[in-house]
């Protein structure tokens, strides 16, 4: 609310206290061909709640033509269904497991170089103070970093800089998103955004009856899919067991029911680490998109009103159109508890959401569970980068729908390495509220810049990574990739990426 001016007061006013609506952890079972159970959550036989995800080898299955379009069929159909009926799903495997270790390896070496740049700015406040209380007469120095800022750095100083109690850790939003340091823009964003099959998945949800039944050949219909959708430039998430947790029951809906009534678009978080009651994640209150639109917009003199119907007249007149909406905490006809839940995704889950469903991150358990300890064996060695959590957030919407001047400035916004929000076809600025965070972030972007050009430089480069999955090959990207690590890139503009990969900022109109 509006007139709530601190960070106490909002809390105090929308967010649900902990102890209210603790989520119910459903795990996720992956569906096969002859499973008699349709519905996507159900109680097992131990009364514990399953979530069946659907293959992703069923979007983009390798065997006979035939073979695979009546799967593809299948999964559309059960995605969709899935969807109406609970306004979320899971594809599960969109990622492989060294898929998900070389998307990490991107992760860390992103937040190493993010640190310093945190750490740069600290280091340039402390001078400007100095220098206005008088304590130093000559000029400061050119805020971007020096060679010798990087080449004296010892190696301890480094991880220190890192470490998950550092106090240079990347600044998030609610929820732990990183909207800022160009997370967009990232190696590592760009790098699981990208996938095939992630395109596969997405065009599933535009496709009509018509298109399902159609014939192409493979790599027409894959051609066809990549030019049609545009991906959302969206932020990241990465949580150390160090940093403050992210607060609870701050629930949420990303599409305004006044302005935008009806099916909008698809959200989506991929999985990159287990998800356990520990490490925390996303809470999804189901079948709550059935209460679009009329719930939020009845009046008092609707036969629709109810006990909430004031608070969101006065939020949605405050909201001047924008699509971030929070739910009244008292909304007991919404926020019922045996709907509330969070799904234990696996490294490589693709999560799916309706914008209208409402949602939000949760923080972990204070104490380890006894199956946090399972090991499915589907990652690399959560120790030695010191996350608990991470994903990357993506969406995608057909660009046909896209303006042109909007795809213009998208393909601007990668230039700007300015992070935007999970709507494919506007360019709103994720983190736009936090107006100190944004007022700092063309310096933290230069200092990251300034590094790669010096990294980038050195006789001495990045690795190269072993990309040799025959699963999940992605072709031209992976002479992409090795040249981003060859030259230590952590962040890319337009110029950087695949013509693939620049399909998904313009759709091929620009």
């Amino acid at each position: 609310m509006n007139h709530l001016k601190t960070d106490k007061e909002r809390k105090a006013r929308w967010y649900v206290n902990d102890e209210s609506l603790t989520p119910t952890y459903a795990q996720v079972i992956t569906s096969n061909d002859d499973n008699p159970n349709d519905d996507m959550m159900f109680q097992n036989s131990k009364n514990e709640t399953i979530i069946q995800s659907i293959p992703a080898s069923w979007f983009h299955h390798r065997q006979q033509q035939q073979q695979q379009h009546e799967y593809k069929k299948m999964a559309t159909c059960r995605f969709k269904n899935y969807l109406q009926t609970h306004g979320f799903a899971i594809v599960s495997g969109v990622l492989t497991a060294k898929e998900c270790e070389i998307a990490l390896d991107f992760a860390v070496d992103y937040l190493e170089v993010a640190c310093g740049a945190e750490r740069a700015w600290q280091k340039k406040k402390q001078e400007d103070e100095k220098r206005r209380d008088g304590e130093q007469d000559e000029e400061l120095n050119d805020s971007l970093p020096q060679q010798n800022d990087v080449t004296t750095t010892t190696k301890e100083e480094e991880e220190a800089i890192s470490s998950s109690t550092s106090t240079y850790f990347p600044k998030s939003v609610e929820g732990g998103i990183l909207p800022f340091y160009g997370s967009g823009h990232t190696t590592f964003a760009w790098f699981v955004r990208s996938r095939p099959i992630l395109h596969d998945v997405f065009s599933s949800i535009y496709s009509s009856e018509h298109d399902d039944d159609g014939d192409n050949g493979e790599e027409q219909q894959q051609q066809q899919q990549q030019q049609q959708l545009v991906s959302s430039l969206d932020g990241i998430i990465l949580w150390t067991d160090g940093q403050e947790k992210t607060d609870s029951g701050w629930f949420h809906i990303d599409q305004n029911p006044q302005q935008k009534p009806n099916f909008e678009c698809i959200q989506g978080l991929v999985n990159l680490l287990p998800v356990t009651p520990t490490t925390g994640g996303n809470v999804l209150v189901s079948k709550s998109h059935l209460y679009f639109p009329h719930h939020y917009t009845s009046s008092s003199s609707s036969h629709c009103h109810h006990d909430c119907s004031d608070f969101y007249e006065t939020r949605l007149q405050e909201l001047n159109g924008d699509d971030w909406l929070e739910i009244d905490p008292n909304d007991t006809l919404l926020l019922q508890p045996e709907n509330v839940v969070s799904c234990l995704l696996h490294p490589g889950d693709l999560l799916l959401w309706d914008s209208r469903v409402v949602h939000c991150s949760y923080p972990g358990r204070n104490q380890p569970d006894d199956d946090d300890d399972d090991d499915d064996g589907t990652c690399c060695d959560t120790k030695k980068h010191n996350l608990i959590r991470a994903a990357t957030l993506v969406s995608m919407m057909p660009s046909q729908t896209i303006p042109q001047d909007i795809l213009q400035l998208r393909k601007d916004a990668t230039f700007q390495y300015r992070t935007l929000t999970h709507w494919s076809d506007k360019c709103s600025p994720l983190g736009n509220e936090c107006v100190k965070e944004v007022w700092k972030e063309q310096f933290r972007v230069d200092w990251m810049l300034k590094w790669q050009q010096l990294e980038g430089s050195k006789e001495e480069k990045g690795g190269v990574v072993d990309y040799n999955d025959d699963e999940n090959s992605c072709g031209e990207d992976s002479a992409v990739i090795n040249k981003w690590k060859k030259q230590r890139k952590v962040l890319l503009d337009y110029n950087d990426l695949s013509e693939q990969q620049k399909l998904l900022v313009t759709g091929g109109k620009i």
